[in-house]
């Protein structure tokens, strides 16, 4: 096999929710937000960027895939519409959950 004949990017077979979990924990900076919110408490898009020193429109990135995912909570909630600024914090049930089946999805269980 050459290296044309080699995908660009690996995708390995791994059951959707090892996927998801590394999305939500596979990186720095999704890992650094999910701490600094269970330590420092609960913050704004701004304000977690402050804490982090890492740049707003990138952190914003990061937290939408943690929201979708279900491992942040906004407050108020997008489905209200509403000008003030939105607070995140951690769903930790979800994060349980993800970080159980990422184990048991490589094999610890």
């Amino acid at each position: 096999m050459t290296m044309a004949d080699m995908p660009s990017v690996a995708q390995p077979d791994l059951p959707a929710e090892v996927g998801a979990a590394i999305d939500a924990l596979g990186n720095r900076v999704k890992a650094a937000a999910i701490r600094s919110l269970l330590v420092e408490g609960p913050a704004t898009q701004t304000e977690l960027a402050e804490r982090l020193n890492v740049n707003r429109a990138n952190l914003q990135r990061h937290l939408a895939v943690l929201e979708e995912l279900g491992v942040l909570l906004v407050q108020p909630p997008r489905s209200e519409p509403d000008v003030r600024r939105r607070a995140h914090s951690v769903n930790v049930d979800r994060l349980r959950q993800l970080h159980g089946d990422l184990g048991r999805g490589i094999g610890l269980d």
